[in-house]
C-alpha cells in the first residue's frame, strides 16, 4: 500500500498505543496502528556521596544536613524516568575543642579533641592531640585539625602568655 513511501519519522510519541491514517494522494486511506513500549525495567541510578554539613541534591534541589538514603525521580537523554537514589554520609563541619583562648607558658599541657574524629591537629606545641604552652612558646599561634574526611581544616587563635607574675604576700603575724 505504501510502496512509494521510503520512510516516515515520527518525533515525541509517549509509550503506548498510537493509530497513524495515512492517505496517499490518490489512493485510498490506510491505517496504522502501533504501540511504543517502555523499558523493560525501570531505569535506577544510585549516587554514594559523602559531605561536610549539608548536600544539596541536583536531582530534586533539596538540601541534607543528614546521613540518610534519599529517593527521587529524573529524565535522561533520551527522555526516559530514572528512579534515583542518593547514599548520602554528612560529616559534621570540623571543629575543634578542648584549648583556650590563652595559656600561661607554664599551664599543663592539655588534651585536644577534633570533630569529626580521625583528624590530625597541627601548630607550635601540638603532639598528636596535646597542645603543650611551654613547647609552643610565649606568642601567639595558629592550631589547624585537619579531618579524615573530606571536610576542611579549621584552625584557632591561642595565645601563650608569659609567666604568671608572682605576686609577694605579706603574712603578718598577731
Amino acid at each position: 500500500a505504501f510502496s512509494s513511501v521510503s520512510s516516515i519519522v515520527l518525533s515525541n510519541l509517549s509509550q503506548g498505543s498510537h493509530t497513524i491514517n495515512i492517505t496517499p494522494v490518490g489512493c485510498t486511506s490506510s491505517t496504522l496502528t502501533f504501540s511504543i513500549a517502555g523499558p523493560s525495567a525501570p531505569l535506577t541510578n544510585t549516587t554514594t556521596i559523602s559531605a561536610c554539613g549539608s548536600y544539596t541534591w541536583a536531582v530534586n534541589g533539596n538540601t541534607y544536613n543528614a546521613t540518610g538514603i534519599y529517593s527521587g525521580t529524573s529524565i535522561n537523554a533520551q527522555g526516559c524516568i530514572v528512579n534515583e537514589t542518593l547514599d548520602l554520609t554528612i560529616y559534621p563541619n570540623a571543629s575543634i575543642s578542648g584549648l583556650n583562648a590563652s595559656y600561661f607558658v607554664n599551664d599543663a599541657p592539655v588534651t585536644m579533641i577534633g570533630t569529626p574524629s580521625g583528624g590530625v591537629f597541627s601548630g607550635p606545641g601540638v603532639s598528636a592531640a596535646i597542645f603543650d604552652p611551654s613547647q609552643a612558646g610565649v606568642g601567639t599561634h595558629t592550631i589547624t585539625y585537619t579531618p579524615a574526611a573530606s571536610c576542611s581544616p579549621v584552625s584557632v587563635t591561642v595565645i601563650v602568655l608569659p609567666l604568671e607574675a608572682e605576686v609577694p604576700v605579706k603574712v603578718f603575724l598577731q
